[in-house]
């Protein structure tokens, strides 16, 4: 009887019956039963490869029966495709090893044990062994046995953490990405206050760009920045050395920067400008015994020693090396610009018997000029301006100095005389006209108070004057009385304290009418102090 495959009979071995079953192309047969056969798309063969969609298993359990992969000839029509994998089993506990095709091996422990055993073939065959954990970097610890430590571990992403001393026999070189961005980083995520890089007490830490020195760290703790790797006595320094190694920029702590030179003379050659378009440039100087002193070397007096320019580098203040100062103001074409303005301060608890000058230009001194006729020398000369308009317009009142008024007495202060103006000793020549002003109208009395803002007087009313008071006036001033009415003015007669009497021409009262005038004096005659008459006129 002959055979045949596919859907029919296929009969038994001692061909006293028949078995029956159904299948599909490609599939393998097997017998479900003693008589009945079927198959399973997950077992097929066909030219010549046998495909198992799942697992083979060898069942032997006697020690000497074990599963065998040989190789072919060629390469298989349809090898195993992603997630296709080779899977070997330890036991029921789990997974031992894990071939997949892309050709990685994943060597996994049973869920009974958080170790995992890592064995690779050294030269000569020898198996070398070891224990880890997850993130751990295998590293030799003998010559056929390997471990890890907690200390250096890998995240599997992007970071290397070794927590503990990199060290080496040669140079250390730490390198960046090439691409932009990738510049080396330190940092330390644990210590925020605490610094990252720590030296031994016979360790130099140097960062290098190829053969120059660019950044020297010492085992003093000191930082060099520039091309040389002779470290400053400073906490952080930038060099910039001369031919002969001698000058110093430095750092010295955090509230300081110091230039120095290092032969210790104190001079430092600075060239070019300090720029700062954001910040304030302040110096200080934070003990007694030190000051802030700028000096040209130069003996040269018209050299300036201190220098301030515009932005169009316009003079505005220099000083000279020989102590001459001179500023210049620089013309604006809007607002109402004050060209120089001192504030006083408003001291208190002074001294009370020690004056307090504002401003003192002490001239006092004595000026030797070579022989010779000189005609006019000024010792403060202000000199007048010239003001213009765009247009025709007026300006009321001009004037090249002005002094608001005389000195005011505050709280608790009492002034015997104030004055606007004092000039306390020698002749005052003035060359133009003196003003004088006419000051506000008073009211006739017996003890007749004049005021303190003129010398001419308009005197309103009729009451009786005996006498003129004193506040405010001294020997020499001159007063014009401006009648508008009859009163009389009296000869001789006391008035109360703090006046003095009024002598007139012909040693008589003067009854006055409306549109006379009368002049007077306060002098000192033979002890006797007086308004004297030196006019009137009688209209």
């Amino acid at each position: 009887m002959g055979l045949r495959w596919g859907f029919g009979f296929f009969p038994s071995a001692n061909t006293s019956g028949s078995v029956s079953g159904t299948g599909a192309t490609g599939q393998v047969a097997v017998f479900n039963g003693t008589s009945s056969i079927t198959s399973t798309a997950n077992l097929t063969f066909s030219a010549g490869v046998l495909g198992v969609a799942g697992s083979v298993r060898a069942t032997n359990t006697d020690g000497t029966s074990f599963m065998q992969l040989a190789a072919q000839a060629s390469t298989p029509a349809a090898p195993l495709t992603p997630p296709s994998a080779v899977r070997v089993f330890a036991n029921s506990a789990g997974e031992f090893a894990w071939l997949k095709d892309s050709g990685f091996v994943n060597i996994l422990a049973s869920s009974a044990s958080a170790d995992r055993t890592y064995t690779l073939p050294d030269a000569s065959g020898t198996f070398p062994l070891g224990t880890g954990a997850a993130n751990r970097v295998v590293y030799w610890s003998g010559t056929n046995a390997q471990t890890s430590s907690a200390n250096f571990t890998f995240d599997g992403t992007n970071v290397l953490t070794v927590a503990g001393t990199v060290s080496g026999s040669t140079a250390l070189t730490l390198r960046g990405g090439t691409a932009s961005g990738n510049d080396l980083t330190l940092t330390s995520t644990s210590h925020a206050t605490k610094g990252i890089i720590y030296l031994g007490s016979a360790q130099n830490l140097f960062w290098a760009s190829e053969a120059s020195l660019r950044i020297f760290l010492s085992n003093q703790g000191n930082v060099t920045v520039g091309t040389t790797s002779n470290d400053p006595a400073a906490t952080f320094g930038i060099k910039a050395f001369n031919s002969t190694g001698d000058s110093v920029f430095r750092i010295q702590n955090t509230n300081s920067l110091d230039i120095w030179d290092q032969k210790g003379n104190g001079d430092i050659a600075v060239g070019g400008k300090f720029v700062t378009s954001v910040y304030n440039v302040r110096i200080n100087v934070t003990t007694a015994s030190a000051d802030l002193h700028i000096k040209h070397a130069v003996a040269t007096a018209n050299e300036p020693v201190f220098k301030i320019d515009s932005f169009g580098d316009a003079e505005i203040l220099y000083v000279y090396n020989h102590g001459n100062i001179s500023t210049k103001q620089i013309a604006q074409n809007t607002g109402s610009p004050t060209y120089w303005s001192y504030t006083a301060a408003a001291h208190t608890t002074l001294d009370a018997l020690t004056e307090a000058i504002d401003i003192n230009f002490n001239l006092a001194r004595t000026v030797q000029f070579a022989t010779g006729a000189l005609t006019t020398q000024r010792a403060y000369l202000i000199q007048a301006p010239t003001y213009a308009f765009v247009g025709a317009s007026t300006l009321t009142n001009a004037a090249t100095l002005a002094i608001s008024a005389a000195p005011t007495a505050g709280t608790n202060a009492t002034i015997t005389n104030t004055y606007a103006f004092w000039v306390q000793a020698g002749a005052a020549r003035f060359d133009g006209r003196v003003l004088g002003t006419q000051g506000a109208d008073v009211a006739s009395a017996n003890d007749l108070t004049l005021g303190a803002d003129g010398n001419a007087f308009e005197i309103t009313g009729t009451t009786q004057i005996n006498a003129i008071t004193l506040a405010r006036w001294q020997n020499g001033s001159i007063v014009n009385l401006l009648f508008t009415s009859t009163p009389t003015v009296k000869y001789n007669t006391a008035g109360s304290a703090g006046t003095a009497v009024i002598l007139l021409a012909g040693a008589t009262d003067f009854v006055a009418s409306a549109g006379d005038t009368l002049t007077l004096l306060l002098s000192e005659i033979g002890g006797t102090q007086a308004w004297r008459e030196i006019g009137r006129a009688v209209i």
